[in-house]
């Protein structure tokens, strides 16, 4: 018996299969795009899909890793003891192929590493084609210590967004997730509205240029330094790096989700797009950029 089954008390399998096995129509894919205010054609419109190489409307990314969040959330209450608690700290998912409406989600525990003050998951979505690699991959860490904030760049910031997480949004999230919704803000609700944030700059970068950029996110590597709860909200994005020109171009951003003025989450967000974003074109300057 491995540690994690035995810290789990061999209920890891009944997590599991308290989702796997879900699928998710194109009403549900828009509904929950709502809920995170991701409004991309490409998850609402086949043509538009389409036109970006996809057979369908694919499940929003952050959906499907939303998923995954909840299933490492409910194995972490399990792991708890009286005399230990275990936050959930950082969360890596990496996206290679679509899953599509109709098309069974199940998630598989691939890799399990145990230790005295960290524990982590590596859960799947397998590929149909087994000579493939997944098509989702997801670790999550937990950790009795919260990680630290890191500190951003002033003059990396290129776009910032006030939102209002409300209890209806949270209520929404979970029925998404196919779970009874519970009064904490999840890590995974966070983590979604980052990239709907990014959605909202480059949209503002086409109206004002003209263009029409797309893209598609292929990875995020989360942190999570306090509990996150409704109420007012701020994202900052900073730009990291850039690779390719043309058509063919890879970003990376860094979204950073403050309450209060503290730093509750960031997320490194890496994304394909079909066009060069020109971001000191709309680069803002704050006088408050903490």
């Amino acid at each position: 018996m491995d540690i994690f089954r035995f810290l789990t008390g061999g209920k890891d399998k009944e997590v599991l299969e308290s989702i796997n096995g879900i699928t998710l129509s194109r009403e549900d894919i828009a509904r929950f795009g709502d809920v995170v205010h991701d409004y991309s054609p490409i998850h609402r419109n086949v043509e538009v899909a389409k036109q970006f190489e996809f057979t369908d409307t694919p499940v929003i990314g952050v959906h499907l890793a939303s998923i995954g969040g909840r299933i490492a959330r409910n194995l972490l209450s399990v792991m708890q003891s009286p005399d230990k608690t275990f936050y959930f700290a950082s969360q890596e998912v990496t996206f290679r192929d679509p899953v599509y409406p109709g098309e069974p989600i199940n998630w598989r525990i691939d890799t399990e590493q145990g230790g005295e003050n960290v524990r982590s998951y590596r859960l799947i979505v397998p590929h149909s084609d087994s000579t493939k690699k997944p098509r989702v991959e997801l670790v999550s860490e937990f950790s009795t210590e919260r990680p630290s904030p890191r500190t951003y760049d002033p003059e990396k910031l290129v776009y910032r967004q006030d939102i209002d997480i409300t209890p209806e949004e949270v209520r929404d999230f979970y029925e998404g997730l196919r779970e009874a919704p519970v009064k904490e803000v999840p890590f995974s609700l966070g983590i979604a509205r980052v990239p709907s944030t990014l959605l909202s700059f480059v949209n503002d970068l086409n109206a004002t240029s003209g263009k029409n950029i797309g893209g598609k996110n292929i990875g995020m590597k989360s942190t999570s330094y306090g509990e996150l709860r409704t109420g007012k909200t701020r994202i900052d994005v900073y730009e990291v790096a850039k690779l390719g020109r043309g058509n063919r171009v890879s970003y990376t951003f860094q979204g950073v989700v403050y309450q209060n003025g503290q730093a509750i989450i960031d997320s490194e967000v890496r994304t394909f797009t079909n066009g060069e974003i020109d971001t000191n074109a709309f680069k803002p300057r704050y006088e408050n950029a903490a």
